[in-house]
């Protein structure tokens, strides 16, 4: 009995929501007396028999899981070269060789069938003439496909896994964690889709054909991500893999069709380059383009794609993700022997050929020198090299023309700021790469092309910082949102950064890498993606249109305005007040419309209702040992016009607002009476207005750099997403056409979050700083 009072009480004084601790934290008095909020917990996605659940991690600490592994990557690198050919009716334009990134003068590991443009409009072909087939079997019969997809991947993982260390060049421990990642996507879609159906029935279709266009990087799970997300949704996938990993793309498309895939409806169509892709971004039959890669090449496809039709006259569309600056934050309150590890990792892990990789790191002036010691010793021990070597920990680069991108950039980085460690080489003969890390200051981390542009290879920055609000300001600096991490031990400061920040990963004190479906769903704001995240339960609309939208208004709207006509000013602001408060003002909108429209006002409060569920407390992730996810919706889009007036049209108003976002009202003479009483009820005059204009000046609105989004219940579709798709200086980020065409309608589940980019706060639990209350997630978010 008193060694279980004495742990009770070092709970009870120890805990970071503890009367003891928060009276340290300058919280008011009459916080620290409230009793304790009562909200249950938000439910978990189930990981029934029939839904997701998760691959076993790898047991590298197994001796017969290391030798299964050895002995598979033996035959991999013992193995003659791979022989890739086209699909029958599939032409090729050349053939290549492709080459280990850990042996780039050795034998090849495959010799490969390139398509060119006529190739690929072939397997566009095919696809459309296999994919209504696949449809019509139903959501369940498709995701029994998918897992057993799944178990088919895990029962020769490690052979998938040696493929991709041989071909990707990625460490060992690395590519088996593609393997998981990949399972995981398989079975989290199957579930996804299954779920959907039941929801929405006939509502719901599958787009058509979808073109796959992975990165190299994450050669299996990426493409395995986007690949079961189209087919799951009954979409016909046309998999055109990255130049330097088709080989392990091709195996993954083997295995689908071995699963019970059709052939058809899912191929792997290796490419010469832009010729392939570019034919697939520009035929009209492709109806979604799914895309991991590059910002410049993203936003191009973006531009050529969106204001699109079908050849059978249905919306095109695109879903990329387009990488990031990302940057850490060490305070002074971190444990510095914890933030080196974790920057380490996520710096140079796979040689920071990571889209989440951290190549920024802000460090409070007080630990600053303590800090860099510290990183600059480990930095300097860590052992480069093959990628088969259990010893690596940086990997080579992926090839020649990466190391010499890498190489010109190492030089700018060491003109630009003061050197620190220089492992940079590489060895002489290989694409072996080893730490660069740089010191810049405050002054010049916005302006330096090493600090703002991403690099993709072992290149870090470090940079002083003064404090908190210097931190954020700089982190928040470059057109990118996709990851960050903070180390703290300071829940306040936890929380204040992790709200601060605009990026769709917060992960404190612990890496910036290794997203899991469910767990963390993958993605981006900004210029990082266009989003929803991958492995969310949101990311499957993108991959079906509705049955039940409305026809485009088309009309001469249609054609835009003229080219170079400037945009009038959008003047509107976001809404910066707390949820609780905008919900309140527009439930008080609500109660001035009783007594004249109560229709107007029962949907009003409706639209309330929904926003506390899905806007004002996390939504449900799956929870795992060691760490407190949320994904919370509280960063609005930005500045908005709204058009409608159907039966909803309150809702298309209402929901923007109760997101945070500014909203200009553009022909819509049924909301006047709306805004009149929104204003009324407390809403700021600069946060939602009406305008005077039709068709016409809703595109041409919809062209300005101010604009993040368009909420429309009708109208030219077609012109608005052309108008939107451009984009222009001062832009903040992609921009969003949210409509009846596609995603969930008022009154369904997830129409609010539309309205929101969803950021991941991953906080780890087992080290300093994390939270020890003894409550539900939901109840320790509110106490911080």
């Amino acid at each position: 009995p008193g060694m279980a009072y004495l742990v009770r009480r070092i709970l009870e004084n120890s805990s970071q929501t503890g009367f003891l601790m928060r009276s340290r934290q300058e919280v008011s008095d009459d916080e620290l007396l409230a009793p304790p909020p009562e909200k249950p917990d938000p439910p978990a996605i189930a990981p029934d028999g029939a839904g997701f659940e998760r691959a076993p991690a790898g047991r590298w600490f197994d001796a017969a899981f290391r030798a299964a592994f050895d002995k598979a990557l033996a035959v991999a690198q013992s193995s003659p070269p791979a022989r890739l050919v086209l699909p029958a009716g599939v032409e090729a334009a050349r053939t290549i060789e492709v080459h280990s990134p850990s042996d780039p003068d050795g034998p090849p590991v495959a010799v490969v069938d390139l398509a060119g443009a006529e190739g690929a409009a072939a397997a566009v072909g095919q696809a459309q003439a296999a994919q209504p087939a696949w449809e019509a079997l139903g959501a369940h019969a498709r995701a029994a496909v998918l897992r057993r997809s799944a178990d088919l991947l895990l029962a020769s993982g490690h052979e998938f896994a040696a493929t991709i260390v041989c071909e990707g060049g990625r460490d060992r421990a690395g590519a088996w964690a593609e393997v998981e990642e990949a399972s995981d996507f398989l079975r989290f879609y199957a579930a996804e889709a299954e779920r959907l159906a039941q929801a929405l029935g006939g509502r719901i279709r599958a787009r058509g054909v979808v073109a796959v266009i992975p990165p190299w990087n994450f050669s299996l799970a990426i493409p395995c991500g986007m690949v079961s997300a189209a087919l799951a949704a009954g979409n016909a996938a046309v998999l055109k893999p990255a130049g330097q990993t088709p080989l392990v793309a091709s195996r993954l498309v083997a295995l689908l069709h071995e699963a019970g895939v059709p052939s058809g409806v899912v191929e792997c169509i290796p490419g010469e380059g832009r010729r392939a892709g570019q034919a697939l971004v520009d035929d009209r039959r492709v109806a979604l383009v799914a895309f991991t890669g590059s910002r410049a090449v993203g936003t191009a496809m973006f531009e050529a794609v969106m204001g699109t039709a079908t050849s059978d006259g249905r919306p095109r569309g695109v879903v990329a993700e387009m990488g990031g600056k990302n940057p850490a934050i060490v305070f002074d309150d971190a444990d510095l022997d914890e933030a080196v590890a974790g920057v380490l990792e996520s710096a140079f892990g796979h040689a920071n050929q990571k889209c989440s990789a951290i190549s920024r790191v802000l460090v409070e002036r007080p630990v600053y020198e303590r800090f860099r010691a510290r990183l600059l010793d480990a930095a300097d021990s860590l052992v480069c090299g093959a990628a088969g070597d259990p010893a690596t920990q940086v990997n080579p680069v992926i090839d020649g023309g990466a190391s010499e991108r890498l190489q010109s950039a190492a030089s700018v980085a060491r003109t630009e700021g003061r050197v620190l460690l220089d492992r940079f080489g590489p060895k002489p003969g290989t694409l072996i790469h080893g730490p660069l890390i740089v010191e810049i200051d405050a002054g010049g981390a916005l302006t330096a092309r090493t600090a703002t542009e991403e690099l993709f290879g072992p290149i870090l920055v470090l940079v002083p910082v003064d404090d908190e609000a210097e931190a954020v300001r700089i982190a928040n600096g470059t057109g990118y949102g996709l990851t960050s991490a903070v180390f703290s031990r300071s829940p306040g400061r936890v929380a204040r950064v992790s709200d601060a920040i605009e990026a769709g990963h917060v992960y404190v004190n612990r890496t910036s890498t290794g997203a899991r479906p469910g767990v963390e769903p993958f993605g981006g704001m900004r210029f990082s993606g266009t989003g929803p995240k991958a492995g969310g339960e949101d990311y499957l609309w993108a991959f079906f249109d509705r049955t039940d939208g409305p026809v485009d208004a088309g009309g001469e709207a249609a054609s835009g305005p003229p080219a170079g006509t400037p945009p009038p000013a959008i003047e509107v602001v976001r809404w910066d007040v707390s949820f609780d408060e905008r919900a309140a003002v527009v439930e008080r909108a609500a109660a001035e419309l009783a007594s004249t429209d109560a229709m107007l006002a029962r949907a009003l409060v409706d639209v309330v209702r929904h926003a506390r569920m899905e806007i004002g407390q996390p939504a449900p992730t799956v929870q795992v040992a060691g760490q407190d996810t949320r994904m919370v919706y509280d960063t609005p889009r930005g500045a908005g016009l709204v058009h409608a007036g159907g039966s909803n049209a309150a809702w298309w108003l209402a929901a923007p607002l109760l997101a945070g976002n500014g909203v200009v009202v553009i022909d819509s003479p049924a909301l006047r009476p709306l805004v009149h009483a929104l204003h009324l009820a407390g809403v700021p005059d600069n946060v939602v207005r009406a305008a005077e204009g039709g068709a016409a000046e809703l595109v041409t609105l919809a062209g300005s750099s101010e604009v993040a989004f368009v909420a429309c219940d009708g109208g030219p579709f077609q012109a608005l997403a052309a108008a939107m798709a451009r984009i222009k200086p001062g832009q903040r980020g992609m921009k969003a056409l949210l409509s009846p065409l596609d995603g969930p309608q008022p009154g369904e589940a997830g129409f609010l979050r539309r309205f929101a980019w969803p950021k991941v706060i991953a906080t780890r639990t087992l080290r300093h700083g994390a939270n020890l209350a003894l409550s539900s997630p939901s109840q320790r978010a509110e106490a911080n």
